[in-house]
């Protein structure tokens, strides 16, 4: 048995955490091989292009042409680098440049060509360790390879593929991404171009076939390509293979709806099989013939108990004419129309018409027809005539499909692992059916794509792997990772996905802003993934529980804003890339649900009979009216070249199957009379007051807990009039505090209630909160307000009779049996999920010493409670081998539950639709007090991402409560609220702090944001005279960043800029940016609540610090800002306790009492001169001489940093004195 001890867990979502890794120092260029291109003319290396003269490319004549095809793109590919156009050379031509100094590039196949086989012979070019193998090349600098050459590249396959994909990397690592034409991806521009000495490859595929499926093309891909390219014709269709190739792809399932690839354009076959695609067809069209070949070809039924001569026919034809094609053979049959066949059709009917088909491929394709590639697709009811027992010959690869919904069905059990045809997995990115379409834009997270491949990967199902991809665009992000981690799924474990999708935008947008680029392509997909944007309604997210709607649209607001600021720093040449990858989905997915919440507002604002609904429902209208106008601009990017790919109807679907066009959400009206009339409306509840029967008179809140001191709950106070109405909201404690107390309504407002917790008497009790108008009118609001004993208290703490958890927060995780617990951070619908490995393990019998995940909990309920797990939404992969987990409490049995998902299709419907299964357990707490919950593995292919415990205090929402606090440990709030900066730069200024603090020997740690940062940055020259002049001899560091919210400062200290520090005296200044220039609703809370929380992390990873807490400075850049800066100060000096934390607050020597700054004591209205630090120093400084003495003479601290990517600034005296 190991226990696994999280000192620290940090469960911030996955859009967060990309941004975290280390700035590369070349941009890399490659998903699948190390860097092969040097900056610069290194010994030994081969140059491209050099002094405005590129290396000949060389072919032989006799090559594939396929592989010529290519190499031609990589002379164009060069150009567009470099500029210059290098020399190709096929045929007889000698490779000789007539120089002793030249250098060229020879392409070519082993064994096809001569120049190849020549070099091999000669003992030039080791063919070991290509030969013979599937898809494979080499890279090679080779010295004096023939006469007159001083050097050459050299990049050899072993098939006509390896050689493509040789040259595609070539290609992709010089600069020219995969999807340059299909997303417009920019070139870098290089005047010289190297590639290193030495032998690179990347080995055989793991997965022999990958391939994607152009499916649901209609309205948008067919109508894009009917207009640029007059319909999907062979140049359409060299687009993608091309496409394809440069991603190693090489299997196509062609667009089907209403196409017929092999008759539409007679080139079609013939294209794709030069360049190297392996054709297929869709799992329900056999034999390389598409359904709309039946359509017109057909004769009689299709069905093959009534028209077997018929059918033999007609497949016959469709072999006979692609037989000199490289193809995938569909095998079996579906009803037309990818139906399932008739109730009458059965197991040996089906086997029968298998037989048949393999006897015509014998015929017509190869007598021995094991040696014709095939593949039986189990999709939908066809799976489950194998498991009644239907069979195929061994050969016959076994294709394996997912739920539609991206969860896999089935996979190889070990018996049938041994089967020679092996096994795939037909997967989904896009589908037309129940519970809904989704089609218009990516909501597939590559995290999800992992958790289920990886599963694919390990029971062996790697013969195919092809992927629903719709319309092509805009799926590029999970189609590239899709088939990239088919080629080499050990190269990209699951802690290796913020580097995949980092390198993935650094290669696509340059390095600077990679960072932010990945967070937000992560970040969309994520939220789009908990329910997808066409199963979105008004009523999806509670409007009155956990501030669910709002949070939501909160993240999509961020992302949204973050896009935009990326967006406006890009070059122009990358900026319809990043419109098509990001911009455009991002802000398209935020409009919408910013217009379904409002729709839902409207809805029950008009119930409430608020005045206010009139104006959400405005709201609702302008927002359709912006969806439009986001695909008109999607329409005239680049003059059109995309026109129509975002026709796709996506608002106002009520069945399973798109409107007929975009329908508005209905809005209500509402009539209201002249007079204003107050009213009020409380969190928790849809009623309003006064209301009618059978509405209480009294509202009432959920409950305000000690253990959540930074939380509040809110009460709207609305006007059921047009008149203004004032109001006034009196207590009926002093400690019971509410946010504003007065005012006069115009648009509906918001109080926040709260506690100043440490007024409040111990023990359990009803406020109230009076709202009054000037007509005499009073309404009253019951707040439950809970303090217990905190003593001893350890782990989750039950407020408000629940707790909720983020699975990856445990206490500990126990490996047993061979199996261990590994976090997928980032995962699902919250912060991430715990899954046991290896996914291979068998099904265990819980208990005893076995593996499990335990979580310490603290309840204050006694009696039955029931803990519910949100896992992921999988099935039952393996046959008698049902998905399980097992709950207990302390040293109780445990509960085994099954995951069920498709227990029945209702079940299934709402777990694909919500993207989650929950699972639930009742269990007798018999006791208040410490408990330990442990979540047992039985089958390891259940991934956990919540644990809730309702005592009966959940309240209906649709991602569940918030997490609850975490007391006594590092995790706690931090987990919920840490999140990393997302540029380049701050990824370099927190290398450079975290390697100042392993420096170590600092006694002062000064964290914050600009305001300490300047104070001793190396680019502000000025200001680090003053803070050495004030600090020399007490080994002070700097820890300040600009820009920081508390949440950025969170996840730095968490991310090792605090860790082994242990200094004497932390300084604390945070809060000033989450607040802004004009706060937000809830912002004071939410700045408590994350300043509390970095001073637990602090204390937890420097308990012997003394930290002095520093109130929020005033700042005159915006005219509500000092209010909130008050209120803050108010609250977040209530959290010392004048021993370990000291509160400090300067304000009143910096600003008068409206907060208006004194002359001189700023630069900006908001940074401090150096007339300010004076102050700052001035109050600062006895403090220091209290807890550490006089300052000494000698300093040891780290050397100080600055701004990584900032020049001095030498005008800073001159600022200061302005």
């Amino acid at each position: 048995m190991t226990p696994m001890i999280h000192l620290r867990r940090l469960s911030f979502w996955f859009l967060f955490t990309v941004a975290a890794w280390p700035v590369a120092a070349q941009t890399p260029r490659s998903l699948l091989m190390e860097p092969i291109v040097a900056e610069t003319a290194e010994s030994g290396a081969v140059a491209l292009v050099e002094k405005g003269r590129a290396a000949a490319i060389h072919v032989s004549v006799n090559d594939w042409a396929g592989v010529l095809r290519a190499a031609r793109d990589l002379q164009a590919d060069v150009e567009r680098v470099s500029g210059v156009k290098p020399g190709f050379f096929a045929g007889a031509e000698n490779v000789k440049s007539g120089e002793e100094e030249s250098v060229v590039v020879i392409v070519g196949t082993l064994g096809r060509s001569a120049l190849i086989d020549d070099l091999v012979a000669r003992g030039k070019l080791k063919a070991e360790e290509i030969r013979g193998k599937w898809e494979t090349f080499v890279i090679e600098t080779v010295e004096a390879p023939l006469p007159g050459v001083k050097r050459a590249l050299v990049i050899a396959g072993s098939d006509k593929r390896g050689t493509i994909y040789g040259v595609y990397e070539v290609s992709q690592q010089i600069g020219v991404s995969p999807w340059y034409w299909w997303a417009d991806v920019s070139v870098a521009k290089r005047a010289e171009i190297f590639v290193k000495a030495g032998r690179f490859t990347s080995g055989e595929p793991v997965v022999k076939y990958r391939g994607i499926f152009l499916n649901d093309e209609a309205p948008a891909l067919t109508g894009w390509a009917a207009e640029k390219f007059g319909g999907l014709n062979s140049q359409f269709y060299g687009k993608v293979f091309e496409l394809m190739l440069r991603l190693r792809a090489n299997y196509l399932w062609p667009a089907m709806w209403n196409n017929a690839f092999n008759e539409d354009d007679p080139e079609n076959a013939r294209l794709a099989d030069e360049y190297g695609i392996v054709m297929g067809t869709s799992h329900h069209e056999p034999m390389v013939r598409s359904q709309q070949e039946w359509a017109k070809h057909g004769k009689g039924p299709w069905d093959y108990a009534k028209n077997e001569d018929g059918l033999k026919e007609f497949w016959s034809d469709g072999v006979r004419r692609n037989r000199a094609f490289e193809s995938m053979v569909t095998l079996g049959m579906r009803g037309d129309g990818d139906e399932p066949m008739s109730e009458a059709a059965n197991v040996a009917l089906l086997e029968k018409i298998v037989a048949d088909q393999r006897a015509i491929l014998a015929k017509e394709v190869n007598a021995d027809v094991t040696r014709v590639p095939q593949l039986w697709a189990l999709y939908k009811e066809v799976q489950e005539y194998y498991e009644r027992g239907m069979r195929v010959p061994d050969d016959v690869t076994l294709l394996w499909c997912d739920d539609n919904w991206g969860n896999l069905r089935r996979l190889p059990t070990e018996a049938e692992r041994k089967r020679p045809g092996g096994a795939g997995v037909y997967y989904h990115f896009d589908y037309v059916g129940g519970p809904r379409n989704y089609k218009w834009l990516n909501v597939t997270p590559i995290s999800k794509v992992w958790e289920q491949m990886h599963l694919a990967w390990q029971h062996e199902a790697t013969r195919i792997w092809i992927v629903n991809v719709g319309d092509l665009k805009p799926m590029e992000f999970p189609i590239e990772f899709f088939l990239t981690y088919a080629w080499n799924p050990a190269r990209w474990p699951y802690e290796k996905l913020g580097e995949y999708s980092r390198t993935w935008a650094a290669r696509e947008f340059g390095e600077k802003h990679a960072g932010e680029i990945a967070a937000l392509i992560n970040g969309y997909t994520k939220l789009n993934r908990r329910r997808t944007p066409e199963l979105l309604s008004p009523e999806t997210f509670s409007l009155v529980n956990e501030r669910e709607a709002e949070r939501v649209l909160a993240e999509w607001t961020d992302l949204a804003e973050r896009a935009r600021k990326v967006d406006a720093a890009l070059p122009e040449e990358a900026r319809a890339a990043f419109l098509q990858l990001v911009l455009h989905p991002v802000e398209a997915c935020a409009n919408l649900n910013e217009m379904l919440v409002a729709a839902g507002r409207n809805r029950l604002h008009a119930s409430q009979g608020r005045a206010s609904a009139k104006a959400e429902g405005e709201w609702v209208r302008t927002l359709f009216a912006k969806d439009a106008a986001f695909t008109r601009r999607w329409d005239a990017m680049l003059d059109g070249k995309w026109r129509r790919m975002m026709d796709q109807i996506h608002i106002g679907y009520t069945i399973w199957q798109q409107p007929s066009a975009s329908i508005m959400p209905a809005v209500t009206e509402v009539q209201v009379g002249e007079a204003g009339r107050l009213a009020i409306a409380v969190e928790g509840d849809v009623a309003a007051r006064p209301g009618n029967y059978p509405v209480s008179a009294v509202a009432k809140l959920p409950e305000l807990n000690a253990f959540k001191p930074g939380q509040t709950r809110w009460v709207e106070i609305f006007n059921r009039g047009a008149g203004r109405v004032a109001f006034t909201v009196e207590t009926s404690e002093p400690w019971l505090r509410v946010m504003p107390a007065s005012g006069e309504l115009g648009p509906d407002v918001r109080v926040e209630v709260g506690a100043n917790w440490s007024e409040v008497p111990a023990g359990e009790r009803v406020a109230r909160v009076l709202v009054k108008s000037a007509d005499g009118q009073t309404l009253r609001v019951d707040v439950p307000v809970v303090k217990r004993n905190a003593t001893g208290v350890k782990g989750f703490v039950e407020t408000d009779r629940q707790v909720a958890m983020e699975a990856l927060n445990f206490s500990r995780a126990v490996s047993g049996g061979g199996v261990e617990w590994k976090t997928l951070e980032g995962f699902g619908r919250m912060a991430g999920g715990v899954r046991a490995f290896p996914v291979t393990a068998k099904a265990v019998v819980p208990g005893g010493d076995s593996a499990r995940l335990e979580y310490d909990v603290h309840l204050f309920s006694t009696g039955d409670v029931k803990v519910e797990l949100h896992c992921a939404p999988s099935l039952d992969f393996l046959p008698g081998q049902p998905l399980s987990v097992a709950v207990s409490f302390d040293d109780a049995a445990p509960q085994v539950v099954k995951l069920g998902t498709w227990t029945s299709d209702a079940t299934w419907e709402k777990a694909v639709a919500e993207s989650v299964r929950r699972v639930l357990t009742t269990h007798r707490v018999e006791r208040a007090g410490a408990h330990v919950l442990k979540i047992w593995c039985v089958t390891p292919g259940v991934v956990i991402e919540r644990v809730v415990i309702d005592a009966g205090g959940v309240r209906p929402s649709y991602l569940g409560p918030r997490e609850s606090r975490q007391v006594g440990t590092v995790n706690g709030r931090a987990a919920e609220l840490a999140r990393p900066r997302g540029d380049a730069n701050s990824m370099l200024a927190h290398e450079q702090l975290v390697q100042k603090a392993r420096a170590g020997r600092i006694d002062v740690y000064f964290l914050g944001d600009s305001i300490t940062r300047r104070w001793g940055g190396t680019d502000y020259p000025d200001f680090l005279v003053h803070w050495k002049k004030n600090f020399h001899g007490w080994n002070a560091g700097n820890f300040g960043w600009g820009g920081d919210t508390t949440k950025n400062i969170l996840w730095r200290i968490t991310q090792g800029e605090l860790d082994g520090v242990n200094p004497k005296v932390i300084v604390l200044l945070a809060g000033t940016n989450d607040l802004g220039k004009t706060p937000k609703p809830g912002a004071v809370a939410d700045v408590v609540t994350g300043i509390a929380t970095i001073l637990e992390v602090c204390q937890a990873k420097a308990p012997e610090a003394t930290i002095v807490l520093m109130g929020i400075f005033p700042r005159n850049d915006g005219e509500r800002a000092n209010a909130a800066i008050n209120e803050v100060n108010e609250q977040i000096a209530k959290l010392a306790d004048g021993k370990a934390v000291r509160f400090l607050n300067i304000n009143d020597q910096l600003a008068d009492a409206q907060g208006k700054l004194f002359e001189g004591v700023a630069v900006d209205k908001l940074h401090l001169s150096l007339k300010g630090y004076e102050v700052w120093a001035k109050n600062l400084k006895p403090m220091l001489t209290e807890l550490l003495g006089p300052p000494a003479k000698v300093d040891v601290a780290p050397p100080p940093t600055g701004d990584p990517s900032a020049k001095p600034k030498a005008k800073a005296v001159t600022e200061s004195k302005s």
